[in-house]
C-alpha cells in the first residue's frame, strides 16, 4: 500500500520496491553495520527492538549472525514480529500532561472543587511498578481521571461532545483541546530535551522566551461562565516541575513495558537476546530504559540521549535512515 502510494506521489521517481526493509530491520541492520567488527564470526545473536513514535508501538525480534569473508561481510538476518500497540505512543504520555495541565489551570481559577495538582500526585505516589502489576494502568490513573472529569465542566476540551451544539462553541472547545496539546508538547520536550530543566512556567504574561518559560496565548482558551463560554482574558500562570511529570509518565510507559516484555520474561525467551535496541522519539524518555530493567540487565538496553532536543530527535530518527541506505548500498556493491 505504501509504494503505491509513495509512486503516486512522487511519479517522476523510481521507487526502488524490490529491496526494501521494515523499520526494525534498518535499524538492525545499521546496529550491525557500527559493530561488525565486535560481533564474533557465525555467531548466532539475538536482537530486540522496541519502537515507540508519536502514535503507534511496535516490538520485534531478530537473528542474526555474521560471516567476515575479508573482502566483505555476509549477514544472514531473520526477523519476527512480537507484538505491538497501535494505540499507544508519545500522544499518550502529552495527554498525560494535557490532563495535568487542565486540571492546575482550573484549580488556580478557584471556581470549582477540583483538587490541585499537589493532592492528586500523592494518590499516584506509591510503588508505581508494583501497583500497576497488581492492579493494572486504568486504576493507577484513576483518581487523576476522576478530578479530570471536575476540570471539564470550566474549561471543556471534548470538542466531539460539541458537535451538535452551535458552531461558535464547537470551535471554542475544539481549540482549547488543540491550544493545551500543543503547550503540553512544549512541556515534554522542555522537561526531556534540555538537561537541567527541572520546572516549567506557563504564563498568559508576556517577558522572556526561554526554555523554561512557555507563553500561553491568553486569548484561545474559553472557560464556562455559568451556561456560557468565555475567551479568558486573565489566564492565572501555573508551574510543573520534572517530578510532576515523571511521576505522571511512569504508570503508561511501565504498562506498555509489561505489555510487551512479561510473557518474555515469563517464558525465559528474554534471556536468549544479546542485546535491545530503544528507537523512535518517545524512548528520549529515561523511563522506558527504567522500566526496561525490570526484566533485564541495564547493560543490554542499547539507548542514547543527547543535551538538546534537536539532537535527540536526529540520533532517533537517523539510525532507521542510515540503516536503509546502508542497505541498499550494500546491495549494490
Amino acid at each position: 500500500y505504501f509504494q503505491k502510494m509513495f509512486q503516486a506521489i512522487l511519479p517522476d521517481y523510481q521507487i526502488n520496491t524490490g529491496e526494501m526493509l521494515d523499520e526494525g530491520m534498518a535499524v538492525l541492520y545499521h546496529t550491525i553495520a557500527q559493530q561488525k567488527d565486535s560481533l564474533e564470526d557465525d555467531e548466532l545473536y539475538e536482537a530486540l527492538i522496541i519502537d515507540c513514535g508519536g502514535g503507534t508501538t511496535d516490538l520485534c525480534s531478530y537473528r542474526f549472525r555474521i560471516q567476515n569473508r575479508r573482502a566483505a561481510y555476509k549477514i544472514y538476518m531473520e526477523t519476527t514480529y512480537e507484538n505491538g500497540d497501535t494505540d499507544f505512543g508519545g500522544n499518550n504520555l502529552t495527554y498525560r500532561i494535557v490532563q495535568l495541565l487542565k486540571i492546575a489551570l482550573v484549580y488556580a481559577e478557584g471556581t470549582s472543587d477540583v483538587q490541585g495538582i499537589k493532592e492528586i500526585l500523592e494518590h499516584m505516589d506509591t510503588d508505581v511498578y508494583r501497583f500497576v502489576d497488581a492492579h493494572g494502568v486504568k486504576e493507577f490513573y484513576g483518581y487523576l481521571e476522576q478530578e479530570y472529569k471536575k476540570a471539564e465542566a470550566i474549561l471543556p476540551t471534548r470538542f466531539a461532545d460539541f458537535e451538535h451544539h452551535n458552531r461558535n462553541e464547537y470551535y471554542q472547545v475544539k481549540n482549547n483541546f488543540y491550544t493545551l496539546f500543543q503547550t503540553a508538547e512544549q512541556i515534554k520536550k522542555a522537561l526531556y530535551g534540555t538537561v537541567g530543566t527541572l520546572e516549567v512556567r506557563v504564563t498568559a504574561d508576556g517577558g522572556t522566551k526561554d526554555n523554561k518559560t512557555i507563553h500561553l496565548d491568553k486569548w484561545k482558551l474559553s472557560f464556562r461562565n455559568g451556561q456560557e463560554l468565555s475567551v479568558k482574558k486573565k489566564i492565572p500562570e501555573v508551574t510543573l516541575n520534572y517530578f510532576e511529570i515523571e511521576l505522571l509518565l511512569s504508570g503508561e510507559i511501565y504498562g506498555i513495558v509489561l505489555k510487551f516484555m512479561e510473557e518474555l520474561y515469563q517464558t525465559g525467551r528474554i534471556q536468549g537476546f544479546s542485546f535491545i535496541k530503544l528507537t523512535g522519539q518517545s524512548c528520549k524518555i529515561n523511563l522506558f530504559k527504567d522500566a526496561l530493567k525490570e526484566f533485564v540487565p541495564g547493560r543490554m538496553i542499547q539507548f542514547r540521549k543527547r543535551a538538546s532536543i534537536d539532537a535527540a530527535d536526529f540520533e532517533l530518527k537517523m539510525p532507521c535512515v542510515n540503516g536503509a541506505l546502508e542497505y541498499l548500498r550494500d546491495r549494490k556493491y
